[in-house]
């Protein structure tokens, strides 16, 4: 579950957390028993269909000693309001 600012949420690049995993050479069940997770997590984060909780993402910039998946979402929070 994405964490919430008031407006904004951090979210992770899927494509650049692969790119990134694959660039050490890590598979995706190596970093999921690291981060305590499925591989299915793992491949979910990659593929945008779920969003990896604060604390995951926190181990995973330490695990790859970069931030460069890590994006802020402005609005990400903020209820839409859509015309008729």
């Amino acid at each position: 579950m994405p964490f919430y600012g008031k407006e904004n949420a951090i979210v992770v690049d899927g494509a650049e957390l692969s790119r990134v995993r694959c660039a050490v050479r890590m598979k995706m069940s190596d970093l999921a028993v690291k981060l305590g997770c499925g591989k299915s997590s793992v491949s979910k984060w990659e593929m945008g269909r779920l969003v990896p909780s604060e604390e995951r993402i926190r181990k995973m910039v330490e695990i790859f000693g970069t931030n460069s998946f890590v994006r802020v979402n402005p609005g990400y929070g903020k209820k839409r309001r859509y015309g008729r």
